[in-house]
């Protein structure tokens, strides 16, 4: 295919190259704020007649491809950063320029040996392409490939950094969760997600990390539409394959109801406190947020011994006067059950318990969780076997 316009035989290989008139960088009226415009944007963007000269080079552009405009004015692009006429970049730019086509695509430049992010628009006069370095993106999103399948479960949130800190992967968990688009945070700090969290304490986090001590903790972050969420984070070194350390990766879940949940059993504890129930709070699925030491009287589990458990697993109970089915459905539609019921303590011993039971809700009226307040019935059923 020829590398100039269809109605030019001979290639820009075997022309002469001519200097031709680049846009101005400093002028007046709508020059001036054309040029502005390509200085103000944050991709690199390139202009090309159709003989394939450089017309324009912005600011950007120098960077990525690591020679200034004065170097790249008016000479060919082929002549500058010489690629086989068969190399996929060479055809799709000559697709853009001879078939007027938009093209975008993301290819790996052997000559610079970095990735990029390209997009081509014909018109009249030549070509633009604006284009993205993406090397550290597409290391590390190769890198986090193989975890997210055998090691991590990919509905996280996986957010990546470079070693200063700006986002060079994010994946979909993290939108979901936060509702932000990878294309809105890359290139951005974490910061705009943790806006409470202290620069001294971050700071002094990362130096642990970059000591090999993993960070784990409960941070609060703040979604796009500014709601609050609650996550367990794990922050730890990402290396890439020979071992060098290429940035920080935050493996995040979402602990909101949990922790709704548990701000909610400390107001209801709070209440219980002068009584000798027994207080468990568990989340939507019946797993174990709270245990108090009347509990572990009860049943003779510690609490540390059954936290995030499911309930069942722990005190197995068989009801009387309804079934298990029919006891959560009421609890969800009025919101209380009330009823005797016999369950198991931790040594496989029997004891009757009434068992009160109400649903946790956050302030928008949302069930997060369920408390219950279970008091041993021995006494009263049988009180010579007390004694």
């Amino acid at each position: 295919m020829s590398n100039t316009a269809p109605k030019k035989p001979r290639t820009s290989h075997q022309r002469k190259s001519q200097k031709t008139s680049p846009l101005q960088y400093v002028g007046h009226g709508e020059k001036q704020d054309r040029a502005a415009l390509l200085e103000s944007i944050s991709d690199a963007f390139v202009s090309v007649d159709r003989h394939w000269q450089f017309t324009y080079v912005n600011q950007h552009a120098e960077e990525v491809l690591g020679k200034t405009r004065e170097e790249l004015l008016g000479r060919n692009v082929w002549e500058v950063f010489s690629l086989p006429p068969d190399s996929f970049f060479y055809l799709k730019a000559h697709e853009a320029m001879n078939q007027l086509t938009c093209l975008e695509f993301s290819q790996f430049h052997p000559l610079l040996n970095k990735w990029f992010s390209v997009r081509l628009y014909p018109f009249h006069d030549g070509l633009y392409g604006f284009c993205q370095d993406i090397t550290e993106r597409k290391k590390a999103g190769e890198h986090l490939q193989f975890h997210e399948k055998t090691l991590w479960d990919a509905n996280k949130s996986i957010i990546v950094t470079n070693l200063q800190g700006k986002i060079i992967y994010w994946n979909d968990g993290a939108s979901l969760l936060f509702g932000y688009t990878a294309e809105e945070m890359l290139g951005k700090t974490p910061a705009i997600l943790y806006p409470e969290l202290e620069k001294k304490q971050l700071a002094h986090d990362l130096e642990q990390i970059r000591n090999g001590i993993d960070y784990i903790g409960v941070w609060k972050g703040q979604r796009k539409d500014r709601s609050t969420v609650w996550l367990n984070v794990k922050t730890t070194l990402l290396r890439g394959t020979t071992g060098k350390t290429i940035g920080y990766i935050g493996i995040a879940t979402d602990t909101t109801e949990r922790k709704q949940a548990e701000e909610q059993f400390l107001y209801y504890a709070r209440i219980a406190q002068s009584n000798l129930d027994a207080v468990i709070a568990t989340d939507t699925n019946y797993h174990i947020l709270s245990w108090n030491k009347p509990a572990e009287r009860l049943y003779r589990w510690k609490q540390e011994e059954v936290l995030g458990k499911f309930v069942n697993d722990v005190i197995p109970t068989t009801f009387f006067a309804t079934t298990g089915s029919e006891a959560s459905e009421q609890l969800r539609s009025r919101g209380y059950w009330k009823g005797e019921v016999i369950q198991k303590r931790k040594d496989g011993t029997s004891v009757p318990i009434l068992a009160s039971v109400s649903v946790i809700k956050d302030a928008s009226g949302k069930i997060i969780g369920a408390l219950a307040a279970n008091r041993d019935l021995s006494e009263l059923l049988y009180p010579s076997a007390t004694k």
